[in-house]
């Protein structure tokens, strides 16, 4: 009987051990019924083998342990229905007794950040948000392969501290496992439209690392560059621009200006004829040739661009 249920015990946990397979969870109290199973069948044997090796004046021995026994684990068993309150409490209090678990400290650390981010209180949403950057950064410390942990670690930097450098830094690593994790371009996207220029010029120069041809960035790019007086750094990204897609007014339009600005007045005057080809009835294209064919001293060239009654 003991063999057996030591036996159906080692069989029975097997089977959700996460060895052969990953079952989607690192511990949990249903998986333990049936192998409780074999553990009671075991001790139940065991008692029994004690009991009648024992002489009569000292049977009484047996029910008493068996007492104790069942008393400790109904304290047990009262003890952790408490942790199992609410997610929160029963994945924060599981981390600390499986402080090595990667997938144990991610958990936990998303249920911090996401009490942070919902409380009102100042000083419980800073030990909060320290809390899940600690766990994050255990569980990635575990598993350096963890996507997961990685991209919430890169979340949580921003949401509490908008630290946007360990932010891309985290999203790099993500990028490392898999350049396409849609949930990471999704936060970029919205990155790339928050926070002040110069942190939006961080993300999308972060962008064009991993999606160099992506017109939108480019776009955006180029145009907060020219806005800082950077053309010099704009103008291959136009020019990139144009040679993807030779119908992008924008592109052309941008090219001449930092042509006309660098006195390449040839260029700049192809780059403004391009926008005007491709958007006719946009006034300015046409205004910034007449300036450029001015400044070269084609001045009959620049009245014919002039419409009567202007």
């Amino acid at each position: 009987m003991i063999s057996f249920g030591i036996l159906y015990f080692f069989l029975t946990i097997f089977m959700v051990s996460n060895l052969v397979f990953n079952v989607g969870a690192f511990m949990a109290e249903r998986f333990l019924f049936l192998p409780s199973a074999g553990l009671c069948l075991a001790a139940g044997g065991g008692l029994s083998l004690l009991a009648g090796s024992l002489s009569p004046a000292r049977k009484h021995l047996v029910p008493l342990i068996v007492a104790t026994m069942a008393l400790f684990f109904m304290y047990r068993t009262i003890e952790r229905n408490k942790v199992w309150k609410d997610d929160f409490t029963l994945y924060t209090h599981d981390v600390k007794v499986s402080a090595n678990s990667a997938k144990g400290n991610n958990i936990a650390a998303k249920f911090y950040a996401y009490e942070a981010g919902q409380s009102e209180d100042t000083t419980r949403r800073s030990e909060y948000y320290d809390e899940a950057l600690r766990l994050f950064r255990r569980a990635v410390q575990i598993h350096p392969d963890f996507i997961d942990a990685w991209f919430h670690l890169g979340n949580t930097w921003y949401a509490a501290r908008r630290e946007l450098d360990s932010t891309l830094a985290c999203y790099a690593e993500v990028f490392r496992l898999d350049p396409e994790e849609p949930n990471t371009w999704t936060n970029l996207r919205q990155l790339a439209t928050a926070g002040s220029m110069d942190q939006r010029v961080k993300v999308r120069e972060f962008i064009l690392r991993y999606q160099p041809d992506d017109v939108q960035s480019l776009d955006a790019l180029g145009s907060m560059l020219v806005s800082q007086e950077r053309s010099t750094e704009a103008l291959p990204l136009f020019r990139r621009m144009a040679a993807i897609d030779s119908t992008n007014v924008r592109a052309f339009d941008f090219l001449g200006v930092i042509y006309f600005q660098q006195n390449k007045l040839d260029s700049a005057g192809l780059m403004f004829r391009r926008a005007m080809a491709l958007d006719p009835t946009n006034r300015r294209h046409r205004d910034n040739l007449y300036s450029t064919l001015l400044r070269q001293g084609r001045t009959v060239e620049a009245r014919r661009l002039i419409q009567p009654g202007e």
